[in-house]
């Protein structure tokens, strides 16, 4: 009877060990598994942040170095195609549940990173294509100004105000601040340009 108990309690320590092993084994195998699910989202993203890298930063081909002023104008409806066109195709490798949630969040979050990013550097383009041309519109206005006020009417006339109400309009037109004649003649008599000139009429105007 004896031997009967010893051995019974054998087994029953046996079989602890064994479900205690079995146990560990599935801890093991799920910590694995959980390894592996997220090393397939980091790699995932990886491979995302190296496609948008080359694709808007390179120094020599991505759109932020090739796509200035008006030439980013509809940039955020391409980066977009092109964004979904990666992450369709970095999506196929992540193949569990796990993988494809983990992805998805990884998706949203980079879309409405690069969305945001590539808005503003197309606002920042656009404003600045906008000031350049009004300058230039401004700068053409004031040696048309010039001419027009140097230049004698047909009876010998000249008229220092000639051309100084369309030079006005443009610049109404484009919501600037208004150049005065002596500014006008600033630039005409060589004491500044007109670029100055228009920076001092915007402080004049603020």
């Amino acid at each position: 009877l004896a031997g009967a108990q010893i051995g019974e309690q054998i087994a029953q320590i046996g079989t602890q060990v064994y479900q205690r092993q079995q146990a560990e084994q599935r801890r093991e195998a799920e910590e694995a598994r959980q390894f592996a699910n997220e090393l397939q989202v980091i790699e995932g993203r990886n491979r995302l942040d190296a496609k948008q890298r080359d694709y808007l930063h390179d120094t020599n081909t991505g759109v932020y170095a090739t796509r200035r002023g008006k030439d980013a104008m509809g940039l955020p409806e391409e980066v977009d195609a092109e964004f979904e066109k990666a992450v369709s195709e970095i999506g196929e490798s992540m193949t569990t549940p796990e993988q494809k949630l983990g992805w998805a969040r990884v998706v949203q979050q980079e879309r409405t990173q690069t969305q945001l990013e590539v808005r503003r550097f197309v606002d920042k383009e656009i404003q600045v294509y906008t000031a350049n041309e009004t300058q230039a519109r401004v700068a053409n206005g004031i040696a048309s100004t010039i001419r027009m006020s140097t230049t004698p009417d047909s009876n010998g006339h000249v008229d220092p105000s000639r051309g100084l109400g369309e030079l006005n309009q443009t610049i109404a037109d484009s919501l600037q601040p208004r150049v005065s004649w002596s500014m006008v003649w600033q630039v005409l008599h060589g004491r500044k340009t007109s670029e100055r000139v228009l920076s001092e009429a915007w402080k004049l105007s603020a």
